[in-house]
């Protein structure tokens, strides 16, 4: 799914905005120059490291070891990939899951995304509300994401 995600995004420099393990970071060193991997959690970034290494992409990727809000706008890229956390597996009892929803505030994380990166990619459960995304005013698409035959969660491209 990270490879698919990467190739359709297409461009040189991207941030992974909440980068985890680093499995999309991974994918996006297959096909970007260019990958700045942002992580709060020092052990996850440790993780991160040790997975492109394994992978051997390490030295395509940038591991920031901070706070979304303040690492984002100081980095200059093309695109943005947003996969912020969905507070557990609660929130599949959702029956419409929002952008407030999201740890931190989806409507704070597209804000500051629209703001500083041309391409936005965000990541979002399959119950989530799409009219949220009217608001910003923006045209985007919505793919679905498939493991096994099975819808797993979407992806919204504003391009």
């Amino acid at each position: 799914m990270a490879l698919k995600q990467a190739k359709l995004i297409n461009c040189d420099t991207i941030v992974d905005a909440f980068g985890c393990v680093g499995g999309n970071s991974i994918a996006f060193a297959r096909y970007c120059k260019k990958v700045y991997l942002i992580e709060i959690d020092e052990n996850r970034l440790k993780m991160a490291k040790n997975n492109s290494e394994i992978y051997q992409v390490q030295d395509k990727i940038e591991f920031i070891h901070g706070d979304f809000f303040k690492e984002a706008p100081k980095i200059s890229a093309e695109a943005i990939f947003l996969d912020p956390p969905w507070g557990g597996p609660d929130y599949a009892a959702l029956q419409s899951f929002k952008l407030e929803n999201f740890s931190p505030n989806g409507q704070d994380i597209l804000k500051l995304a629209f703001k500083h990166f041309s391409k936005v990619i965000l990541r979002i459960p399959v119950n989530f509300d799409l009219t949220e995304l009217e608001k910003f005013g923006r045209k985007y698409e919505v793919k679905n994401n498939l493991l096994e035959g099975k819808l797993i969660s979407k992806t919204v491209y504003f391009m």
